[in-house]
């Protein structure tokens, strides 16, 4: 009885041996639809198929001026990302179809304009730009007075279009700025 016992275990293991390889597993094929939200792209980028519990590499890339802020769940559930607040991450459904987006915010930094001598600026004060886009400031001296140029009191990446114009434009890249108006009395 021992002996049989031995062979039917040997003539099940031979049965794994051979017929087992020849099996294939499928896995279930879902839908992804991956959006972008304003101010950026995504990759990919539209509707996929994808294998269920595989993890697919995402990412989001910004526009000038925006930072990438988290990807958000439009719809269907079993989604789970490996990072969901990385521009670059993985995705994984597990249950069924899915709509993600890539969300993204402006990058927000102050700019104070200040005067020497006499006139007024346009803007004035204290503003909120966007990091990298550029906005219009004018100068406008008081009677008697001239402009003479626009200066960085404090902070880096300041970029004028012209320093030397009342009229011109400015790009703040590296963080929020002081500049200051110059304007000279000609007595």
């Amino acid at each position: 009885m021992k002996n049989v016992k031995k062979y039917i275990w040997i003539f099940i293991g031979i049965i794994f041996i051979l017929f087992l390889p020849s099996c294939e597993f499928e896995s279930e094929v879902l839908r992804l639809t991956i959006l972008s939200g304003d101010h950026g792209t995504t990759y990919p980028a539209g509707t996929i198929e994808v294998l269920a519990h595989n993890p697919l590499h995402i990412s989001a890339i910004p526009d000038i001026g925006y930072a990438f802020s988290t990807w958000e769940i439009i719809e269907g559930s079993g989604v789970s990302f490996g990072e969901q607040t990385s521009t670059y991450t993985t995705v994984t459904l597990s249950r069924e179809d899915a709509v993600i987006r890539g969300n993204f915010t402006p990058h927000i930094n102050t700019l104070s304009i200040t005067i020497h001598g006499e006139g007024t600026t346009n803007p004035s004060g204290e503003i909120t730009m966007i990091h990298g886009i550029p906005i219009e400031i004018n100068a406008v001296p008081a009677e008697g007075w001239i402009f003479d140029s626009w200066q960085v009191i404090s902070g880096t990446g300041c970029d004028f279009g012209s320093i030397d114009q009342s009229t011109t434009t400015i790009t703040l890249t590296a963080g929020d700025a002081v500049i200051r108006a110059n304007f000279l009395d000609p007595q």
